[in-house]
């Protein structure tokens, strides 16, 4: 692909945007990004009670080189200085190497709420679990023909206050470009099924979790402290201060991931996702060790400021919206963001340029200067 460093693509106009990021568009392609892809009708088959269409801003992010690619990145968000900061954290890196993400592998999980016959549960599971891993999504052929498979079925006991003792067993499903939902409740429920008719027990729920035990994506990123100390003096010490802050006090903490949340969500949106899944899992991971923490990780090495985050990620290019949104569907071929991997490095990188953008603006000149600036576009 083209360079994707496109300087000044802010100043230009929306056709010249769409030409220097998408290339040549034909009339119906056009048609899809003049009215939203979505008609009545179509967003009819799509969700309850429709009324109308509900727009937001569809945005470009150029600049970006992640594992020594180039990547225009798509961004649906109403806030002007997340796309710009974006852009401008994407181009201060790209000389020391821009964006290294490994994203491991699409699995999601399924939990179940077990209670009665506990060890009998247990034992079913140890001598099925090959029988089990064979016919519990056996039906989804097109899944299973995609490298879709179950990968381990977990359990462990509940902590409980009460006299009834509780099991909890984790599916552990690969949805291959699927976020995979309705793929691990459906497998969840049969199995819940099936001890239930060989355990005699009780299954009381069998539902996904948004926690994406066994699916990180993990992104870093270097910035040379020479360049940030010439554009700010004294920017790369209140930076760290400014990240020290996050770490010893929740309540920076969370708006230090909203900001890593802006550049996760914004790709997510535009690629037709569900923000509110993938938003729950990344404040659980961030409580995960019992006091809420930043998900990011900066310290100073050698010549640069180094950067590194492990993002528990699913956002998907199969599957609900993803599949059935037009517009969405232009933006993954013009793009080349062709699987589920591809997605989730778009948006972890997005997700650290823009906590490095947050961070740095806090730590000189402050938040207000260049958020302001770009707000009052809203009223020219």
């Amino acid at each position: 692909m083209k360079s994707s460093r496109i300087k000044g693509l802010h100043n230009k106009s929306i056709e010249e945007r769409r030409l220097l990021s998408l290339g040549d568009l034909d009339p119906e392609e056009l048609g899809i990004l003049n009215t939203g892809g979505l008609s009545n009708s179509k967003a009819d088959t799509i969700t309850e009670n429709v009324i109308g269409i509900f727009a937001l801003p569809l945005s470009v992010v150029p600049n970006f080189l992640i594992n020594d690619e180039e990547y225009i990145l798509p961004m649906v968000t109403e806030e002007p200085s997340i796309v710009a900061a974006a852009s401008n954290a994407a181009k201060l890196c790209r000389d020391t190497g821009g964006f290294k993400v490994k994203p491991e592998a699409s699995v999601t999980s399924c939990e179940l709420l077990v209670s009665e016959n506990i060890t009998i549960v247990k034992e079913y599971i140890k001598s099925s679990v090959e029988f089990l891993k064979e016919n519990l999504i056996c039906e989804n052929t097109d899944l299973v023909q995609s490298g879709g498979k179950v990968t381990d079925i977990h359990y462990m006991d509940l902590p409980n206050s009460s006299d009834i003792k509780y099991l909890k067993i984790r599916l552990d499903i690969i949805t291959v470009d699927a976020m995979g939902a309705n793929i691990v409740n459906s497998a969840g429920e049969k199995l819940g099924n099936i001890l239930t008719a060989n355990c005699d027990t009780t299954v009381h729920g069998a539902i996904v979790t948004n926690s994406f035990p066994q699916r990180t994506t993990s992104v870093s990123v270097n910035y040379s402290k020479k360049i940030l100390e010439n554009i700010f003096p004294g920017s790369v010490e209140n930076f760290l201060r400014i990240y020290e802050w996050a770490k010893i006090d929740p309540s920076r903490a969370v708006t230090h991931n909203k900001g890593i949340i802006n550049g996760i969500s914004g790709v997510a949106m535009a690629l037709g996702n569900d923000t509110r899944a993938i938003e729950s899992g990344l404040h659980f991971r961030a409580a995960s060790n019992g006091i809420y923490q930043p998900l990011s990780r900066w310290s100073v090495s050698g010549d640069f400021l180094h950067g590194e985050a492990d993002f528990p990620l699913a956002v998907a290019t199969v599957g609900g919206m993803t599949s059935h949104h037009p517009e969405v569907s232009l933006l993954k071929t013009k793009l080349r963001i062709n699987n589920s991997e591809t997605a989730n490095m778009m948006a972890a990188s997005a997700g650290l340029a823009n906590n490095f953008s947050a961070l740095f603006a806090i730590a000189t000149s402050g938040i207000q200067h260049g958020h302001m600036k770009l707000h009052k576009r809203k009223f020219r």
